[in-house]
């Protein structure tokens, strides 16, 4: 009993001894929020709808290329802003064939690799594009399709990433060097 009595009195001087803490009352945020208002009055507002908002048309920060790169014709000269392939030496013919002979095969595996890197350097930008729209705040699109792309450009990195590792080593067999910038 004296535990509980002590304790009380305890509480209770603590609440008569402390200093007084009050909030803000009811009426003191009534009349600032009327202030508020009337320092407000004389500006115009424009609601913005949904509607409004579906008409903005907005841009990723970066583009990449198209996954597919449009292949040159012949005759056409490339933009100063084109990157070029990387180039490919070739060591020395393969023991057995004779001059000339490899070279058709060589000139085709060496376009071959060449697309190849290319697509896979054109998918990576792509999948780095649609998973900044994807972490995005401000990007109007579905989160559903930036998935669903991501997926889908995956998917197309994953076979790209095959074939020019294929291509490689068809160039390596042939007996040509990649530059060593460009082997992995």
């Amino acid at each position: 009993m004296m535990n509980a009595r002590s304790l009380l009195a305890a509480g209770l001087a603590v609440l008569l001894l402390g200093p007084p803490a009050f909030g803000q009352t009811l009426v003191e945020a009534a009349k600032k929020e009327k202030e508020r208002r009337e320092a407000l009055k004389g500006k115009t507002t424009v609601p913005v709808t949904n509607a409004d908002l579906s008409q903005v048309k907005k841009k990723p920060a970066a583009e990449g290329p198209k996954a597919e790169p449009p292949k040159e014709e012949k005759g056409t000269q490339a933009s100063p802003n084109a990157t070029a392939a990387p180039v490919v030496q070739p060591v020395s013919p393969p023991l057995g064939t004779a001059p000339g002979e490899g070279e058709g095969r060589e000139k085709e595996a060496l376009t071959k690799y060449d697309e190849a890197k290319k697509t896979l350097d054109a998918l990576t930008v792509q999948l780095q594009t649609l998973w900044q729209q994807y972490y995005s705040f401000n990007s109007m699109i579905s989160k559903e399709k930036v998935k669903r792309d991501i997926a889908e450009t995956s998917l197309k990195l994953q076979a790209a990433t095959a074939e020019e590792a294929k291509c490689r080593a068809e160039l390596k067999r042939l007996g040509l060097q990649l530059p060593s910038t460009v082997l992995r």
